[in-house]
């Protein structure tokens, strides 16, 4: 009922399979770092109201970061997400160095109930990246609008903005870490 596969096609077929994984780039992409972010408060923003994050909305940005950098580094050719920092060619460390709102945070701490904000975009993210290869290490830092159209400032838009932002972020360092090559690290940027 089955057929055998003759050896020389078996051969055939596991030295490109090798030639593929040896020519495939492993990167490690460390936890997001969130321990120390500016927050640059909205324009009539009252100071006994600054913004700030609360750790279960570190937490959550934290999953998005990881769920996004998954993502774009499985979608990218001859790249791939390892668990692993030993056996990756690149370590990637990134930090969330600022956050720039549109509007106060969506909170009963930080907004009457009669109050509503309709902005464009939630604000603005940067996130720093260290990217370790070859014993080489260089910093790359990236920005990116959260959100573009108009619409109300609430909880709901605002995590839909901030996903964009962070998956665009992290699809942007797929794209840099693909036109890498473990043998030869660009020190430019």
């Amino acid at each position: 009922m089955f057929k055998q596969i003759p050896a020389l096609v078996l051969t055939i077929f596991m030295s490109a399979a090798a030639a593929e994984a040896s020519d495939t780039t492993r990167i490690h992409i460390k936890n997001l770092d969130t321990s120390d972010i500016s927050v640059s408060q909205p324009q009539g923003q009252p100071r006994h109201r600054e913004w700030q994050l609360t750790e279960e909305e570190k937490t959550g940005i934290q999953r998005l970061f990881q769920a996004a950098a998954e993502k774009s580094i499985d979608e990218h050719q001859g790249l791939q997400w390892t668990t692993e920092a030993a056996s990756a060619d690149y370590q990637v460390t990134a930090k969330l160095s600022s956050l720039a709102p549109t509007a106060p945070k969506d909170s009963f701490r930080h907004r009457h109930p009669s109050e509503a904000y309709v902005t464009r975009g939630a604000g603005s993210i940067t996130i720093e990246f260290t990217i370790t290869g070859n014993g080489e290490a260089r910093n790359v830092q990236m920005r990116q609008k959260a959100g573009h159209q108009w619409h109300i400032n609430d909880r709901f838009y605002n995590h839909s903005d901030l996903r964009r932002a962070i998956a665009s972020l992290t699809h942007r360092l797929a794209a840099e870490l693909a036109a890498e090559k473990p043998t030869s690290m660009d020190q430019s940027s």
